[in-house]
C-alpha cells in the first residue's frame, strides 16, 4: 500500500476541526484536505465491547455495502454526527475528550492507501 502523503511518521495526523460533523460531511471532507483521498468504509478506533459483537463487525459506513447490516448502516448513519453514532456503540464520550479517532479503508485513484491518524475534533 501507498502512504499518502508519501513519508509521513507515526506523528502525523490529518486533524479536522469542524466540531461534532455528521457521516456525509466526512466522506465529503476527506478529499478536499487530504490528497484525493476517500474512504471506500469508516471505523472509530475504538474497541468494541466483548459482548456487542454485532456492533464491531458492522462499521460505521461502506461505499459498497454488501450485508442488510451495512446497508441499514449506511442509510440509518449517513446523515447522523460522529459522536451520536460514537456513543451509541461505546456510551459517553468523556467530557474532557475533545476529538474522535476514526479510520477504516481509504482509497485513492481506485487504490487503497494508508494515511495518518485521522482525529476529528468534535468538541470546542
Amino acid at each position: 500500500m501507498q502512504p499518502v502523503p508519501n513519508g509521513f511518521t507515526c506523528w502525523d495526523k490529518i486533524v479536522i476541526k469542524e466540531g461534532n460533523i455528521t457521516v456525509q460531511q466526512l466522506l465529503d471532507m476527506l478529499p478536499k484536505i487530504h490528497h484525493g483521498c476517500t474512504f471506500s468504509s469508516l471505523f472509530f478506533d475504538h474497541p468494541a465491547p466483548a459482548s456487542d459483537e454485532e456492533n464491531k463487525e458492522q462499521g460505521v459506513w461502506f461505499s459498497f455495502p454488501v450485508t442488510q447490516s451495512q446497508k441499514d448502516n449506511n442509510e440509518k448513519n449517513i446523515p447522523r454526527t460522529l459522536i451520536e453514532i460514537y456513543e451509541e456503540y461505546y456510551g459517553p464520550l468523556p467530557e474532557k475528550r475533545k476529538y474522535i479517532i476514526v479510520g477504516g479503508s481509504i482509497e485513492k485513484d481506485g487504490e487503497t492507501v494508508v494515511v495518518p491518524t485521522i482525529q476529528v475534533n468534535v468538541r470546542p
